[in-house]
């Protein structure tokens, strides 16, 4: 009797087939339900941002705030745009509100989404009606205001 006719491929077996099934199964699902949350992340980071509008103001942070942000939760700018964007567009109580409503289904990344869904725009296409006095932050976080900017506005200090 010959041992390779009594062999049977790994491969060939159910037991292979089962576990690559289940596999798969847990890669697809895992992947998906990351991306989800990247861009439920994405979508309360934008919710955070437009609710914390009025403390920027009165603290006297005009339009670099984004770029303040962006250096202490190293993020680029541009993405912490998309995300306010994003949430401009879909704006909700909670993620879960909006969830269904968004497009591609299970397909959808945060790359898709903010490349095909958002629109490009710049940074003042972004921010068109919110008036910000112009100030930039010095490396100790001091405000520095350019008065050529300011000199409508009273300035407070808290």
């Amino acid at each position: 009797m010959s041992k390779g006719k009594d062999i049977i491929s790994l491969k060939d077996s159910d037991f292979y087939r089962y576990l690559i099934e289940n596999l798969q199964a847990i890669v697809t699902t895992r992947m998906t339900n990351s991306r989800i949350e990247l861009i439920a992340c994405k979508w309360e980071i934008g919710k955070e941002i437009i609710g914390s509008k009025e403390n920027f103001e009165k603290f006297g942070y005009g339009e670099n705030v984004i770029e303040i942000l962006s250096k202490d939760l190293n993020m680029s700018a541009s993405d912490l745009y998309k995300c306010i964007q994003f949430f401009k567009k879909y704006p909700a109580n909670d993620f879960d509100d909006i969830m269904m409503s968004l497009p591609e289904g299970n397909n959808l990344s945060w790359w898709l989404l903010s490349q095909k869904y958002l629109s490009d725009t710049t940074k003042k296409g972004q921010e068109e009606n919110t008036h910000y006095i112009s100030c930039k932050v010095d490396e100790n976080g001091k405000v520095i205001y350019i008065k050529e900017k300011y000199d409508k506005y009273e300035i407070r200090y808290c």
